[in-house]
């Protein structure tokens, strides 16, 4: 079974296997779920764990490697599934295994065996991560209505870069007040928010196109630029998709 990858505004998901994976970090919030060998994790200090399934904040560093499939999963810090899962553990690492990883494995194991069709296999997923995101009660993770304002904005108007004084005046609040908010609540910048949104816009080119083309069109100086803003935000280059 070849590797897949499905990516969409505010998650991604690997299914397949790679050893490639070198010390970093990135914005995503990662979820990564063994289906047959362990998952080995080293965080910065070197320290090792072996797990079934792991969760790894955003900006944490760290080295995934995996010898069998697994499934990845990459989560917008801005997402209510990201805010949801950072809210897990204290931990930058933790080991993160429920009866959702459970049906997530199961998913996993029958596409690699030929029993669910990939499309089938995204469908499942999604309506495993709203059950996950949606569970707690308490549906204002990041305890301001204002920024909660803002995230649903972003999420319902993707196709489209959104200037901060706009959001703002759309959440009755000063550029520099909600900007300064929005990092407070959220742990990210409104620029690495936006960023994160045009990336995952540009990724549908790159199987069409080639690096510099797409980092062009999207208003990347070029494609080292472009490359090392993806890398920052997903933790690996846009040049996997030439691998798939």
């Amino acid at each position: 079974m070849n590797n897949n990858l499905h990516i969409e505004s505010n998650f991604g998901v690997f299914i397949g296997s790679f050893d490639n994976n070198q010390i970093h970090q990135h914005y995503a919030i990662q979820w990564s779920i063994a289906l047959s060998e362990p998952i080995e994790i080293k965080d910065e200090v070197s320290s090792t764990s072996f797990v079934e399934s792991v969760l790894i904040k955003s900006n944490i560093t760290h080295q995934f490697h995996c010898s069998g499939h697994h499934l990845l999963f990459l989560f917008s810090p801005i997402s209510q599934t990201g805010h949801f899962l950072q809210q897990q553990s204290h931990s930058g690492i933790a080991e993160y295994r429920n009866g959702w990883s459970k049906k997530l494995q199961s998913l996993g194991k029958n596409y690699l065996v030929g029993k669910l069709p990939f499309p089938d296999f995204i469908t499942q997923t999604k309506e495993i991560l709203e059950e996950l995101s949606y569970n707690d009660s308490n549906n204002n993770p990041v305890e301001d209505d204002r920024i909660t304002k803002a995230l649903k904005f972003i999420e319902q108007n993707t196709d489209r870069v959104i200037p901060a004084h706009e959001l703002a005046k759309y959440c009755h609040l000063s550029e520099s007040r909600f900007l300064h908010l929005f990092k407070e609540k959220t742990n990210i910048t409104y620029r690495q928010a936006q960023l994160w949104i045009k990336l995952s816009q540009s990724i549908p080119k790159l199987f069409k196109q080639k690096i510099t083309e797409t980092a062009y069109e999207f208003g990347f100086s070029d494609s080292a630029h472009y490359s090392k803003v993806f890398k920052q935000n997903f933790g690996f280059s846009p040049r996997l998709f030439s691998k798939l």
